[in-house]
């Protein structure tokens, strides 16, 4: 290996070589959002990158690596980022060239790690952006100082997309998208009722008021909405879901940062929650929603169920007059919801 140096986008490197002259390069380009914008597209980057290494007369073309789409805080979700990291352990180029500290990872900590990593494998990386070349002793300070700027970028943008979600669920705007039975409004940012998955909630809480358990429930929704998709799981979320009455419960989960990534936690108190009522037409009433809930919370649509309290058969006896006597919705063509005198059938196909 011997020093060489090249110029890039008109500023002079120096890197250590193969004794051919040609240093194998490669490229990571990343761009996420349309705020990247101002990067050029993911094809510009990587044409360009090819380009500027073929036509080097000190360096030979490796590869582009690169993911489009993806977020720069957590390196581990990049495919793109994975291949590159396992082709440099195996030696295949070395030196990396990358538009900029943040382009290349937002977090700081996993930023330094992997140019740590890669320099172990005798890799050097080029950011041309801030002309930093960790290939030269005097870019690690300025590496670090770089790579916490881009992280509290990353930060200020997470926490403004908080205020934002917080700011509208105060007003009693969702943040999330309809509920099932529900569609979208882009006019006013209102839930209208979708009239074909309003019967199917109408006909899936009836079942559940009649006593029948989970397997029967499942096995029926199939049988007029075959292409529901239909599983216990989803009964019983869809059963649950207050957002059928049109009431609606914010933040009922939460996202919290770790070394893996994003996760979602079920929010036990640890972030402030709204409850707005009568925030959109209701489909089912608050009385049938709450007799199902309550016959949940004693395990009464479970299939294998034999012995029953008073209390229990109490409660199943006042289900099953509610089944019997619960008007069917309808709908007008603003998706309204309303209760004739004559009610109208669920049909088995859209």
């Amino acid at each position: 290996m011997e020093l060489t140096r090249s110029t890039i986008a008109g500023k002079e490197t120096v890197s250590a070589c193969r004794t051919d002259g040609k240093m194998r390069t490669a490229a990571y380009c990343r761009v996420s959002t349309d705020l990247d914008i101002q990067d050029g597209s993911y094809e510009t980057q990587a044409a360009y990158y090819k380009t500027l290494i073929e036509n080097s007369p000190d360096m030979e073309f490796v590869e582009v690596y690169g993911d489009h789409g993806e977020s720069g805080r957590f390196t581990g979700k990049r495919s793109g980022f994975r291949k590159m990291m396992e082709d440099a352990e195996k030696r295949a180029f070395d030196r990396l060239l990358c538009k900029s500290v943040s382009r290349f990872a937002r977090n700081m900590a996993q930023c330094i790690e992997n140019i740590r990593l890669l320099q172990s494998y005798g890799i050097s990386c080029y950011f041309e952006r801030e002309g930093l070349d960790t290939a030269d002793p005097k870019s690690e300070m300025l590496l670090t100082i770089l790579a916490t700027v881009a992280q509290q970028e990353s930060n200020s943008i997470r926490d403004n997309i908080d205020i934002a979600r917080k700011s509208r669920q105060a007003e009693g705007t969702p943040w999330e998208k309809p509920a099932y039975g529900y569609r979208y409004n882009k006019e006013d940012a209102s839930w209208t009722v979708d009239e074909y998955e309003a019967r199917m909630l109408h006909r899936l809480f009836t079942l559940a008021l009649e006593g029948r358990s989970y397997t029967e429930i499942t096995d029926e929704m199939n049988r007029i909405d075959p292409e529901g998709g239909w599983t216990k799981l989803k009964v019983r979320d869809r059963l649950t879901n207050v957002k059928c009455t049109g009431d609606y419960i914010t933040a009922k989960t939460y996202t919290v940062e770790t070394g893996d990534g994003v996760k979602s936690r079920t929010n036990r108190g640890e972030v402030e929650q709204f409850y707005i009522e009568g925030h959109h037409p209701k489909i089912i009433s608050h009385e049938a929603f709450d007799t199902v809930n309550e016959m949940i919370g004693r395990r009464l649509l479970h299939s294998r169920r034999r012995r029953f309290s008073p209390e229990d058969k109490a409660l199943l006896e006042k289900a099953k007059r509610l089944a019997e006597t619960a008007e069917r919705p309808s709908f007008s063509p603003a998706g309204e919801a309303h209760d004739p005198e004559d009610g109208v059938e669920a049909p088995a196909e859209r």
